[in-house]
């Protein structure tokens, strides 16, 4: 973690129980930072504790994975995942199981870039 105020490191995020392959992807969510990785795991860390995941969530999807968190919906959390599924998946991390609602999936391409409407908590774009 990085201090753009000090310019130097804060911190360093090393756990090896969450994320065994390259980090695709890193957001803010409040306290947390998620990140996803090829391997379909998206954990998150409390910033006050960041030794070890807070919670991690498992899309069970290998491939390309990208995170998001609902600004405007706090625990709310949005990811996509490539590979054969193509979907874009909601978790809600006061219940991290499993994803809820319906997977939002592409018949054919990959879900690219998406983002939440920071007005409205309930939408989003992707392409």
């Amino acid at each position: 973690l990085w201090d753009s105020v000090q310019e130097a490191m804060v911190g360093r995020i090393e756990n090896p129980d969450a994320g065994q392959r390259a980090i695709t992807d890193v957001d803010w969510c409040s306290d947390l930072l998620a990140s996803s990785s090829m391997d379909g795991f998206i954990p998150l860390y409390d910033l006050r504790d960041y030794k070890a995941p807070s919670v991690v969530l498992n899309s069970k999807v290998l491939g390309f994975a990208e995170v998001r968190c609902n600004k405007s919906r706090p625990g709310i959390i949005a990811s996509a995942h490539g590979g054969q599924a193509n979907c874009l998946k909601l978790w809600d991390t006061r219940a991290p199981a499993k994803p809820f609602g319906s997977s939002i999936c592409r018949a054919s391409g990959k879900v690219g870039r998406f983002h939440g409407n920071p007005r409205r908590g309930d939408e989003i774009a992707s392409c």
